[in-house]
């Protein structure tokens, strides 16, 4: 069913390793599936690269924690195998002015197999963020 997703991403990390690592942004979100299915709460570190004036390319990687199924026989439930999975996203995006941005975004959750069961679970949509 449907999802509302929601996240917070703060400033780059700065200093040392950071700088290293290409100042990553921390993140926290979350996913709630308006039908009932699977939610998830998420928090990581995000990248984001400006290709053009407003264009940019996002990728963040990190964890999360879901109240789906891990082992079913359900056949309209995914058996995630694990409550904790690894948070994958990406987002290709435009930036409208200094606070609004619009992105096409899609976000994977699984073990990475890790557990016998790993049928993982993936969210496609539309993000509209705000910079404060």
């Amino acid at each position: 069913g449907p999802t509302i997703a929601l996240s917070l991403r703060f400033r780059p990390l700065t200093g040392d390793i950071w700088d290293v690592l290409f100042n990553p942004r921390p993140f926290i979100g979350v996913n709630v599936n308006t039908t009932g299915d699977t939610s998830a709460i998420n928090a990581g570190v995000n990248w984001d690269w400006y290709f053009m004036p407003r264009a940019f390319a996002s990728f963040a990687f990190g964890g999360a924690l879901h109240n789906g199924e891990e082992s079913t026989t359900k056949l309209d439930r995914k058996e995630l195998g694990s409550r904790a999975l690894f948070y994958l996203a990406a987002e290709l995006g435009y930036r409208i002015d200094a606070h609004n941005s619009l992105a096409l975004r899609l976000d994977h959750m699984s073990n990475a197999m890790l557990a016998d069961k790993n049928e993982g679970l993936d969210t496609l949509g539309v993000m509209y963020g705000y910079n404060f």
